[in-house]
């Protein structure tokens, strides 16, 4: 009977201590994502000289090295940082407009920040996202749901916005910095 009730302590303080953050582990990642966006020759010259500029990508969050080590074990994850940086472009010159705006889908929720302002575009050049209203949860949510639930992992990113010139290709690298946390015993 005496070991018995030591058995139930241990087994009761196992458990207790299971659940405790003393076995939680966080872990700095990025999820991140190329945007190619072409922008074709203009037919005829708009007036006022702006060209569509759409593009999207899916990019699979299970594929992340560390969803993938921690995978099951995942408690929360929390989006810290979002950039754009230009990875490659076909012409000097070019500009997006003000009301460019780049998006996160996933499942039913999405986020979407926008620049505000006129952005000159050359390979290095790279804008940090404000943290707006929930922006930045409502990325977290998406991630996170994407990164734990099995066969809803794709999650899409975008731009939809204007060029000031046709007839041109760029790159944009779209990182989300996250912070993961999970559970490792």
């Amino acid at each position: 009977m005496k070991h018995m009730k030591k058995f139930a302590f241990l087994m009761i303080l196992a458990v207790g201590l299971s659940s405790c953050s003393l076995f939680n582990v966080d872990v700095d990642s990025e999820i991140s994502g190329v945007l190619d966006a072409y922008v074709p020759e203009a037919m005829a010259k708009a007036a006022d000289d702006w060209h569509p500029l759409v593009a999207a990508k899916d990019i699979d969050a299970q594929e992340n090295d560390d969803v993938q080590e921690y995978s099951d074990n995942i408690e929360d994850i929390v989006v810290n940082e979002i950039t754009a940086t230009v990875t490659e472009v076909s012409h000097e010159g070019i500009i997006l407009s003000a009301n460019t705006v780049f998006y996160l889908i996933g499942g039913t929720k999405s986020a979407e920040w926008s620049k505000g302002e006129e952005w000159p575009i050359y390979v290095g050049a790279t804008f940090t996202f404000d943290n707006l209203g929930t922006s930045y949860d409502d990325a977290s949510k998406i991630i996170l749901h994407a990164a734990k639930t099995e066969g809803e992992s794709m999650i899409t990113i975008g731009v939809d916005g204007e060029s000031s010139m046709d007839g041109i290709n760029v790159k944009i690298k779209i990182t989300f910095g996250t912070t993961f946390t999970a559970n490792i015993f």
